[in-house]
């Protein structure tokens, strides 16, 4: 008889582990920003053991948030609040393992820690120069050895040509 050959298919995803921030700026009038703001902040929580192979257990914290700013004017993301704890069992082998007595001989430690993250949002608008009919004007560079600038500006509607006498 055939027999079952146990195959085991192991995949990877990888994940941008981190803080990322996505930032969508819409400008408003003169001096007003809109803006969609998406936090991504991820850790990596702890890692278990699936078949002989370490896998990481991600923990992930989301914000989306929209706001609208004038110019310069500063908003202050907070409440990103991140507690971790961690327990630490050290102590005699063998013996730490035995019920009721191995608090004898063993040692329990915790370990507690919050953070916080807040991220400062400061729009500026990013302006081009202004272009004025001057900037506008042509250069001829066809065939010709040399390069002439055009210098006359387009006319405008309301001035007359003048006349021959």
């Amino acid at each position: 008889g055939g027999g079952v050959s146990p195959l085991v298919n192991t995949q990877f995803q990888y994940l941008d582990v981190g803080v990322n921030v996505d930032i969508l700026p819409k400008i408003h009038g003169a001096d007003e920003v809109s803006l969609h703001v998406e936090i991504d902040i991820s850790t990596v929580r702890e890692r278990i053991d699936i078949g002989g192979i370490q896998q990481p257990v991600i923990g992930q914290r989301k914000v989306i948030h929209d706001l609208r700013l004038r110019e310069g004017e500063m908003n202050l993301i907070g409440g990103l609040v991140q507690q971790n704890e961690t327990r630490t069992n050290s102590g005699i082998p063998l013996l730490m393992q035995i019920p009721y007595l191995g608090r004898l001989f063993s040692n329990e430690s915790i370990n507690r820690s919050e953070s916080e993250l807040m991220i400062a949002l400061v729009p500026h608008i990013v302006r081009s120069q202004e272009i004025t009919p001057v900037n506008l004007r042509g250069i001829a560079a066809g065939a010709d050895q040399t390069i002439r600038l055009i210098r006359s500006l387009p006319e405008s509607e309301g001035s007359a040509a003048p006349t021959a006498p």
